[in-house]
């Protein structure tokens, strides 16, 4: 199998033959199409614009090493190279690799032996599904959301920020998550619509243990990454979108673990534009076209959402006094 024989001449999906089996998901907006099957619930209707998820033989990863262009990072853990044709690949060493050719409607991907495809599905299909947003015109941001009054509020940072963890403190309180770790917007009238992703959230062990006793039955932690992903209940998602009203940007835990109160500061526009930048989910494309809407999409938002300074103790005793702090924030 070849990437070039999953390609169709018209530039849309591809059609597979009858006996191809998918399961059809709704994420961020799109249909995603995969020859895997998710821990999620299955999309009925399946609607444009569609991306499909394929297993990849060996075949079609053993030339990238010869069709790499000078755009390339390697690091200790992943890879990722921009190819002559100007599809992009990723490597999760020892886990994973994937493909997406640049029409950005397929993600043509592989285990490698030994590793759990149930563990690392997810992060497949987030990781994977960037890229295709970014071909599409959309730049998502590292970010998490929860629903509070029919408005979505975002919390940014890196991993390891505690965005999944702020979020469990609102799911406590009956507010339901939008998306975790990856948010799309998209820009109707005169707000920016937040889009509902995966139906879990991926906490450190501690958290889940606290608030997500009952659902932790039979899951595994990942030794990658030192989190657990968790599935969330119907009551403890929010599956339609919302416009954005407020996003938050998480101080970095190390400059605050001196700090004893809570506060939220709002930054300028130009201070909010440079913030959304530097937390934009994929960081690995620095192609002009993808700069140019970074810039082009970021600046929007920046001009519209007001974007705020977050900082706290990183302590799981006072999360539920952060919630309560951004709650009385975003009621005035």
């Amino acid at each position: 199998m070849s990437l070039s024989s999953h390609r169709a001449t018209d530039g849309s999906p591809p059609i597979h033959a009858k006996d191809s089996h998918f399961f059809s998901y709704s994420l961020y907006g799109i249909t995603l199409r995969s020859e895997w099957k998710l821990p999620y619930a299955e999309c009925l209707e399946p609607r444009p614009p569609i991306v499909e998820m394929l297993k990849g033989e060996s075949s079609v990863f053993h030339s990238v090493a010869l069709q790499t262009d000078s755009r390339s990072d390697r690091q200790p853990d992943f890879d990722y190279r921009r190819l002559d044709d100007g599809s992009h690949y990723f490597c999760w060493r020892d886990l994973y690799e994937f493909l997406v050719p640049p029409d950005g409607h397929r993600i043509i991907a592989r285990f490698f032996p030994g590793a759990s495809q149930e563990s690392f599905l997810p992060y497949l299909a987030v990781g994977g599904l960037s890229f295709c947003l970014l071909k599409q015109g959309i730049d998502p941001l590292h970010a998490t959301a929860v629903a509070v009054n029919d408005r979505a509020v975002g919390f940014l940072g890196k991993s390891g920020y505690g965005k999944s963890s702020l979020a469990s403190a609102f799911v406590r309180a009956g507010y339901p998550v939008l998306t975790d770790d990856l948010l799309v917007l998209r820009k109707d009238l005169d707000d920016f619509l937040a889009y509902p992703g995966p139906p879990h959230i991926k906490l450190s062990g501690e958290i889940a243990v606290i608030d997500f006793r009952e659902q932790l039955a039979g899951i595994e932690e990942n030794p990658r990454t030192q989190k657990v992903t968790i599935p969330l209940n119907p009551q403890e998602l929010l599956r339609t979108t919302v416009p954005l009203k407020t996003l938050y940007l998480l101080n970095r835990p190390r400059s605050v673990e001196r700090m004893s109160t809570i506060t939220i500061r709002r930054l300028s526009q130009r201070r909010a534009l440079l913030t959304l930048i530097r937390n934009s989910f994929n960081d690995w494309v620095t192609d002009t076209a993808r700069l140019k809407l970074q810039l082009h999409s970021y600046a929007q938002v920046a001009s519209q959402v007001p974007v705020k300074l977050l900082s706290y103790p990183r302590r799981a005793a006072l999360l539920e006094s952060v919630r309560d702090a951004i709650l009385e924030d975003f009621g005035r």
